[in-house]
Protein backbone atom coordinates (compact mmCIF):
# COMPACT_ATOMS: atom_id res chain seq x y z
CA UNK A 1 0.00 0.00 0.00
CA UNK A 2 1.92 3.27 -1.08
CA UNK A 3 0.81 6.31 1.05
CA UNK A 4 1.66 10.29 -0.16
CA UNK A 5 1.97 12.67 2.81
CA UNK A 6 4.13 15.62 3.00
CA UNK A 7 5.75 14.70 -0.41
CA UNK A 8 7.15 11.35 0.76
CA UNK A 9 6.22 7.90 -0.78
CA UNK A 10 5.39 5.52 1.86
CA UNK A 11 5.63 1.88 1.14
CA UNK A 12 4.22 -0.28 3.80
CA UNK A 13 4.44 -4.21 3.66
CA UNK A 14 4.07 -6.83 6.04
CA UNK A 15 4.97 -10.28 6.00
CA UNK A 16 3.39 -13.60 7.76
CA UNK A 17 6.73 -14.14 9.91
CA UNK A 18 7.68 -10.61 10.98
CA UNK A 19 6.03 -7.12 12.35
CA UNK A 20 4.80 -4.52 9.63
CA UNK A 21 8.28 -2.39 8.03
CA UNK A 22 7.68 0.82 7.04
CA UNK A 23 9.86 2.08 4.18
CA UNK A 24 9.88 5.60 3.95
CA UNK A 25 11.23 7.26 0.70
CA UNK A 26 12.03 10.85 0.75
CA UNK A 27 12.23 12.83 -1.98
CA UNK A 28 14.38 15.12 -0.96
CA UNK A 29 17.81 12.48 -1.47
CA UNK A 30 17.43 10.83 2.26
CA UNK A 31 15.87 7.21 3.13
CA UNK A 32 14.50 6.20 6.29
CA UNK A 33 13.24 3.25 7.87
CA UNK A 34 10.30 3.48 10.19
CA UNK A 35 11.09 1.25 13.31
CA UNK A 36 9.17 0.57 16.36
CA UNK A 37 12.26 2.26 18.48
CA UNK A 38 12.25 5.09 16.10
CA UNK A 39 13.67 6.50 12.53
CA UNK A 40 16.87 5.25 11.13
CA UNK A 41 17.98 7.38 8.38
CA UNK A 42 20.03 5.66 5.34
CA UNK A 43 22.42 7.33 2.74
CA UNK A 44 20.71 7.46 -1.01
CA UNK A 45 23.79 5.00 -2.20
CA UNK A 46 22.50 2.71 0.67
CA UNK A 47 19.10 2.59 -0.17
CA UNK A 48 18.88 0.09 -2.59
CA UNK A 49 20.82 -2.80 -0.56
CA UNK A 50 18.82 -1.98 2.27
CA UNK A 51 16.22 -2.11 0.24
CA UNK A 52 17.30 -5.48 -1.27
CA UNK A 53 18.47 -7.07 2.40
CA UNK A 54 14.33 -6.02 3.65
CA UNK A 55 12.79 -8.62 0.85
CA UNK A 56 12.75 -12.07 1.74
CA UNK A 57 14.32 -14.49 -0.59
CA UNK A 58 11.94 -17.51 -1.41
CA UNK A 59 13.27 -20.88 -1.96
CA UNK A 60 11.70 -24.47 -2.56
CA UNK A 61 8.12 -24.61 -1.15
CA UNK A 62 7.76 -20.74 -0.86
CA UNK A 63 10.16 -21.02 2.59
CA UNK A 64 11.67 -17.57 2.83
CA UNK A 65 15.78 -18.23 3.18
CA UNK A 66 17.04 -14.87 3.39
CA UNK A 67 16.59 -11.12 4.19
CA UNK A 68 14.43 -9.60 6.83
CA UNK A 69 12.25 -13.05 7.14
CA UNK A 70 15.31 -14.90 6.92
CA UNK A 71 17.19 -12.83 9.18
CA UNK A 72 14.95 -12.76 11.70
CA UNK A 73 14.19 -16.56 11.44
CA UNK A 74 17.97 -16.98 12.06
CA UNK A 75 17.87 -14.59 15.10
CA UNK A 76 15.50 -16.93 16.51
CA UNK A 77 17.13 -20.13 15.68
CA UNK A 78 20.06 -18.79 17.34
CA UNK A 79 18.20 -17.67 20.80
CA UNK A 80 16.39 -21.40 20.64
CA UNK A 81 20.22 -22.64 20.32
CA UNK A 82 21.18 -20.58 22.80
CA UNK A 83 18.98 -21.32 25.53
CA UNK A 84 19.48 -25.20 24.38
CA UNK A 85 22.93 -24.40 24.73
CA UNK A 86 22.53 -23.05 28.50
CA UNK A 87 20.55 -25.80 29.33
CA UNK A 88 23.00 -28.18 28.22
CA UNK A 89 25.91 -26.47 30.11
CA UNK A 90 23.83 -26.31 33.57
CA UNK A 91 23.33 -30.50 32.57
CA UNK A 92 26.80 -31.03 32.38
CA UNK A 93 27.29 -28.75 35.19
CA UNK A 94 24.97 -31.25 37.04
CA UNK A 95 27.03 -34.06 36.30
CA UNK A 96 30.45 -32.50 36.43
CA UNK A 97 31.10 -32.81 32.47
CA UNK A 98 32.02 -29.13 32.61
CA UNK A 99 35.59 -29.64 33.74
CA UNK A 100 33.96 -29.63 37.51
CA UNK A 101 33.11 -32.74 39.88
CA UNK A 102 31.29 -30.64 42.52
CA UNK A 103 27.52 -31.93 41.66
CA UNK A 104 26.05 -33.47 44.89
CA UNK A 105 26.55 -36.99 45.55
CA UNK A 106 25.10 -39.21 48.18
CA UNK A 107 27.52 -41.50 49.50
CA UNK A 108 27.51 -44.29 52.49
CA UNK A 109 28.37 -42.62 55.78
CA UNK A 110 31.71 -44.50 56.05
CA UNK A 111 32.58 -42.64 53.00
CA UNK A 112 32.30 -39.55 54.53
CA UNK A 113 35.38 -37.80 55.87
CA UNK A 114 35.53 -34.27 57.88
CA UNK A 115 38.70 -32.89 58.00
CA UNK A 116 40.69 -29.54 58.91
CA UNK A 117 43.77 -27.85 57.99
CA UNK A 118 45.97 -26.45 60.56
CA UNK A 119 49.10 -24.37 60.29
CA UNK A 120 51.12 -21.47 61.64
CA UNK A 121 50.47 -18.46 59.48
CA UNK A 122 52.10 -18.38 55.75
CA UNK A 123 52.62 -21.82 56.00
CA UNK A 124 50.66 -22.52 53.12
CA UNK A 125 47.05 -23.71 54.37
CA UNK A 126 45.12 -21.57 51.84
CA UNK A 127 47.40 -22.59 49.16
CA UNK A 128 46.88 -25.90 49.96
CA UNK A 129 43.34 -26.11 50.15
CA UNK A 130 43.41 -24.26 46.89
CA UNK A 131 44.91 -27.28 45.13
CA UNK A 132 42.73 -29.47 46.94
CA UNK A 133 39.38 -27.81 45.43
CA UNK A 134 41.50 -27.96 41.99
CA UNK A 135 42.87 -31.57 41.94
CA UNK A 136 39.34 -32.88 43.09
CA UNK A 137 37.52 -30.80 40.45
CA UNK A 138 35.33 -29.17 42.92
CA UNK A 139 36.44 -25.81 41.41
CA UNK A 140 37.20 -25.47 37.24
CA UNK A 141 40.52 -24.49 36.46
CA UNK A 142 38.84 -21.91 34.66
CA UNK A 143 37.49 -20.36 37.72
CA UNK A 144 40.41 -21.15 40.28
CA UNK A 145 42.24 -18.08 41.64
CA UNK A 146 44.34 -17.94 44.31
CA UNK A 147 42.95 -17.99 47.50
CA UNK A 148 39.58 -19.43 46.70
CA UNK A 149 38.53 -20.30 50.02
CA UNK A 150 39.59 -16.80 51.33
CA UNK A 151 36.70 -14.53 50.42
CA UNK A 152 36.60 -11.58 52.36
CA UNK A 153 38.82 -8.64 50.66
CA UNK A 154 40.93 -8.08 53.59
CA UNK A 155 42.15 -11.68 53.69
CA UNK A 156 42.98 -11.19 49.95
CA UNK A 157 44.75 -8.54 50.59
CA UNK A 158 46.67 -9.57 53.37
CA UNK A 159 46.94 -12.80 52.44
CA UNK A 160 45.53 -14.50 55.49
CA UNK A 161 42.60 -16.18 56.23
CA UNK A 162 40.55 -14.85 58.89
CA UNK A 163 36.85 -16.66 58.65
CA UNK A 164 36.57 -20.33 58.29
CA UNK A 165 35.21 -21.27 55.06
CA UNK A 166 33.78 -24.84 54.10
CA UNK A 167 33.66 -27.14 50.70
CA UNK A 168 32.73 -30.17 50.04
CA UNK A 169 34.89 -32.23 47.64
CA UNK A 170 33.99 -35.52 45.29
CA UNK A 171 37.25 -38.32 45.32
CA UNK A 172 37.19 -41.00 43.79
CA UNK A 173 39.90 -44.15 45.48
CA UNK A 174 40.30 -47.75 45.17
CA UNK A 175 36.60 -47.89 42.97
CA UNK A 176 34.75 -46.14 45.41
CA UNK A 177 33.44 -42.64 45.53
CA UNK A 178 34.21 -40.50 48.95
CA UNK A 179 33.00 -37.46 50.49
CA UNK A 180 35.38 -34.91 51.79
CA UNK A 181 34.44 -32.43 53.47
CA UNK A 182 37.20 -29.86 54.20
CA UNK A 183 36.51 -26.95 56.51
CA UNK A 184 39.42 -24.22 56.05
CA UNK A 185 40.64 -22.55 59.08
CA UNK A 186 42.77 -19.25 60.16
CA UNK A 187 46.53 -19.72 61.17
CA UNK A 188 46.92 -15.98 62.66
CA UNK A 189 46.97 -16.15 66.83
CA UNK A 190 44.35 -13.65 66.77
CA UNK A 191 42.07 -15.85 65.31
CA UNK A 192 42.78 -19.20 67.70
CA UNK A 193 38.23 -18.93 68.41
CA UNK A 194 37.91 -19.46 64.73
CA UNK A 195 40.02 -23.12 64.63
CA UNK A 196 38.42 -24.38 68.01
CA UNK A 197 35.16 -23.64 66.24
CA UNK A 198 35.82 -25.86 63.14
CA UNK A 199 37.39 -28.68 64.93
CA UNK A 200 34.01 -29.45 66.23
CA UNK A 201 32.87 -30.58 63.37
CA UNK A 202 36.19 -32.85 62.30
CA UNK A 203 37.13 -36.36 63.06
CA UNK A 204 40.53 -35.35 61.30
CA UNK A 205 42.60 -32.73 60.51
CA UNK A 206 45.88 -31.77 59.07
CA UNK A 207 48.93 -30.52 59.90
CA UNK A 208 50.61 -27.97 57.61
CA UNK A 209 54.21 -27.67 58.71
CA UNK A 210 56.60 -25.00 56.32
CA UNK A 211 59.39 -27.56 55.50
CA UNK A 212 61.76 -24.46 55.66
CA UNK A 213 60.74 -23.14 59.00
CA UNK A 214 60.25 -25.85 60.96
CA UNK A 215 57.60 -25.91 63.92
CA UNK A 216 56.28 -22.62 65.36
CA UNK A 217 54.23 -20.80 68.19
CA UNK A 218 50.99 -21.31 65.76
CA UNK A 219 51.48 -24.70 65.20
CA UNK A 220 51.74 -25.85 68.75
CA UNK A 221 48.52 -23.92 69.23
CA UNK A 222 46.80 -25.14 66.87
CA UNK A 223 47.79 -28.55 67.24
CA UNK A 224 47.04 -29.28 71.23
CA UNK A 225 43.49 -27.82 69.88
CA UNK A 226 43.28 -30.65 67.38
CA UNK A 227 44.81 -33.19 70.31
CA UNK A 228 41.98 -31.92 73.02
CA UNK A 229 39.51 -32.64 70.50
CA UNK A 230 40.38 -35.84 69.60
CA UNK A 231 41.31 -35.61 66.13
CA UNK A 232 43.35 -38.00 63.73
CA UNK A 233 46.16 -35.66 62.64
CA UNK A 234 48.14 -36.14 59.73
CA UNK A 235 51.60 -34.23 59.70
CA UNK A 236 52.19 -32.42 55.92
CA UNK A 237 55.71 -30.84 55.12
CA UNK A 238 54.80 -28.15 53.02
CA UNK A 239 57.19 -26.17 50.71
CA UNK A 240 59.66 -29.17 50.12
CA UNK A 241 60.73 -27.37 46.52
CA UNK A 242 62.05 -24.35 48.12
CA UNK A 243 66.18 -24.59 48.86
CA UNK A 244 66.13 -24.45 52.47
CA UNK A 245 63.60 -27.13 52.67
CA UNK A 246 64.66 -29.65 55.68
CA UNK A 247 61.84 -32.37 55.28
CA UNK A 248 64.02 -34.62 57.98
CA UNK A 249 65.00 -31.89 60.36
CA UNK A 250 61.31 -30.27 60.55
CA UNK A 251 60.38 -34.47 60.98
CA UNK A 252 62.69 -34.25 64.35
CA UNK A 253 60.90 -31.43 65.44
CA UNK A 254 57.17 -32.74 65.32
CA UNK A 255 58.50 -35.75 67.13
CA UNK A 256 60.23 -33.93 70.19
CA UNK A 257 58.43 -31.17 70.38
CA UNK A 258 54.90 -32.00 69.47
CA UNK A 259 54.99 -35.85 69.98
CA UNK A 260 53.34 -37.01 66.79
CA UNK A 261 54.72 -40.00 64.83
CA UNK A 262 56.06 -38.74 61.31
CA UNK A 263 56.69 -41.96 59.78
CA UNK A 264 53.89 -41.14 57.58
CA UNK A 265 54.26 -37.67 57.22
CA UNK A 266 53.69 -36.37 54.07
CA UNK A 267 56.13 -34.54 51.58
CA UNK A 268 54.38 -32.44 49.61
CA UNK A 269 54.29 -28.54 47.46
CA UNK A 270 51.24 -26.98 47.46
CA UNK A 271 52.42 -24.57 45.40
CA UNK A 272 53.83 -27.35 43.09
CA UNK A 273 51.18 -29.94 43.30
CA UNK A 274 53.72 -32.10 44.98
CA UNK A 275 52.15 -35.02 47.06
CA UNK A 276 48.61 -33.86 46.72
CA UNK A 277 47.12 -36.95 45.60
CA UNK A 278 48.73 -38.40 48.21
CA UNK A 279 47.10 -36.36 50.77
CA UNK A 280 43.60 -37.02 49.78
CA UNK A 281 44.11 -40.58 49.27
CA UNK A 282 45.45 -40.47 53.72
CA UNK A 283 43.18 -38.79 55.01
CA UNK A 284 40.56 -41.45 53.41
CA UNK A 285 42.83 -43.91 55.41
CA UNK A 286 43.43 -42.46 58.14
CA UNK A 287 40.77 -40.23 59.33
CA UNK A 288 37.74 -42.01 60.59
CA UNK A 289 34.01 -41.83 59.22
CA UNK A 290 31.25 -40.43 61.10
CA UNK A 291 29.05 -42.65 63.16
CA UNK A 292 26.22 -43.64 61.48
CA UNK A 293 23.37 -42.70 63.27
CA UNK A 294 20.22 -41.61 60.71
CA UNK A 295 17.48 -43.46 63.06
CA UNK A 296 18.23 -41.81 66.32
CA UNK A 297 16.98 -37.91 66.89
CA UNK A 298 17.81 -35.26 65.36
CA UNK A 299 21.24 -33.45 66.71
CA UNK A 300 23.26 -31.01 64.70
CA UNK A 301 26.01 -29.05 65.79
CA UNK A 302 25.99 -25.26 64.90
CA UNK A 303 29.91 -24.42 64.40
CA UNK A 304 29.54 -21.60 62.41
CA UNK A 305 27.01 -18.38 61.06
CA UNK A 306 26.72 -15.14 59.34
CA UNK A 307 24.47 -12.59 58.44
CA UNK A 308 23.18 -12.43 54.99
CA UNK A 309 21.35 -8.65 54.26
CA UNK A 310 18.79 -10.99 51.56
CA UNK A 311 18.75 -14.12 53.12
CA UNK A 312 18.87 -13.37 56.50
CA UNK A 313 21.03 -16.04 58.64
CA UNK A 314 23.26 -18.80 57.20
CA UNK A 315 23.71 -21.29 60.02
CA UNK A 316 26.83 -24.09 59.23
CA UNK A 317 26.09 -27.17 60.93
CA UNK A 318 26.73 -30.59 61.11
CA UNK A 319 24.49 -33.29 61.38
CA UNK A 320 25.81 -35.42 64.41
CA UNK A 321 22.57 -38.00 64.26
CA UNK A 322 19.28 -38.25 62.97
CA UNK A 323 17.89 -36.53 59.42
CA UNK A 324 17.09 -33.12 58.62
CA UNK A 325 14.91 -31.93 55.74
CA UNK A 326 13.61 -28.94 54.01
CA UNK A 327 10.41 -27.41 56.07
CA UNK A 328 11.05 -29.28 58.97
CA UNK A 329 10.02 -27.49 61.95
CA UNK A 330 13.49 -26.75 64.32
CA UNK A 331 14.30 -25.73 67.71
CA UNK A 332 17.65 -24.20 69.10
CA UNK A 333 18.26 -26.22 72.55
CA UNK A 334 20.49 -22.98 73.57
CA UNK A 335 18.04 -20.24 72.69
CA UNK A 336 14.40 -22.46 72.70
CA UNK A 337 14.18 -20.25 69.11
CA UNK A 338 12.08 -22.21 67.18
CA UNK A 339 12.17 -22.09 63.34
CA UNK A 340 11.08 -23.48 59.71
CA UNK A 341 13.59 -25.35 57.66
CA UNK A 342 13.25 -23.17 54.73
CA UNK A 343 16.39 -24.21 52.62
CA UNK A 344 19.25 -26.65 53.52
CA UNK A 345 22.03 -27.78 51.14
CA UNK A 346 25.74 -28.34 51.06
CA UNK A 347 28.59 -26.01 50.24
CA UNK A 348 30.98 -27.32 47.32
CA UNK A 349 32.16 -24.53 47.91
CA UNK A 350 29.17 -22.31 46.26
CA UNK A 351 25.75 -23.13 48.31
CA UNK A 352 23.83 -25.88 46.70
CA UNK A 353 20.58 -26.95 47.79
CA UNK A 354 19.54 -30.15 48.58
CA UNK A 355 16.15 -31.95 50.03
CA UNK A 356 17.95 -33.35 53.08
CA UNK A 357 20.85 -34.15 54.86
CA UNK A 358 21.88 -37.26 56.76
CA UNK A 359 23.73 -38.18 60.13
CA UNK A 360 28.03 -37.35 59.52
CA UNK A 361 26.97 -34.65 56.74
CA UNK A 362 28.25 -31.15 56.36
CA UNK A 363 25.96 -28.52 55.72
CA UNK A 364 24.47 -25.03 55.75
CA UNK A 365 20.59 -23.67 56.60
CA UNK A 366 18.44 -21.29 55.90
CA UNK A 367 15.36 -20.72 58.22
CA UNK A 368 14.46 -16.99 58.40
CA UNK A 369 16.78 -16.26 61.27
CA UNK A 370 16.85 -12.30 62.04
CA UNK A 371 20.07 -12.41 63.70
CA UNK A 372 23.00 -14.51 64.45
CA UNK A 373 22.38 -14.38 68.14
CA UNK A 374 20.02 -16.28 67.83
CA UNK A 375 22.20 -19.22 65.95
CA UNK A 376 24.67 -19.43 68.60
CA UNK A 377 28.09 -21.36 67.91
CA UNK A 378 28.03 -24.48 69.97
CA UNK A 379 24.30 -24.43 69.95
CA UNK A 380 22.31 -27.67 69.31
CA UNK A 381 19.19 -28.23 66.41
CA UNK A 382 16.55 -30.87 67.27
CA UNK A 383 13.21 -31.30 65.97
CA UNK A 384 10.35 -29.16 67.69
CA UNK A 385 8.40 -32.04 69.64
Amino acid sequence: RIVHAHGAACVEMSWPSAAALLLVLSLGGSSAFSVPGGVLPLRRAAHSAALRSTLPLVGRGGRATGGLVGGLRMQEQEVKESKSTTLSREERLATGSEGTNNSYKRVPTKNIRNFSIIAHIDHGKSTLADRLLSITKTVASRDMQDQFMDTMDIERERGITIKLQVARMNYHYKGEDYVLNLIDTPGHVDFSYEVSRSLMACEGALLVVDASQGVEAQTLANVYLAIEADLEIIPTLNKIDLPGADPDKVKREIEEVVGLDTESAIACSAKAGIGIEEILQQIIDVCPPPKERPDEPLKCLIFDSYYDPYRGVVVYFRVISGVIKKNDQIRFMNTGKRFNCDEIGVLSPDQQPVDFLESGEVGYMIAGIKTVEDARVGDTISHES
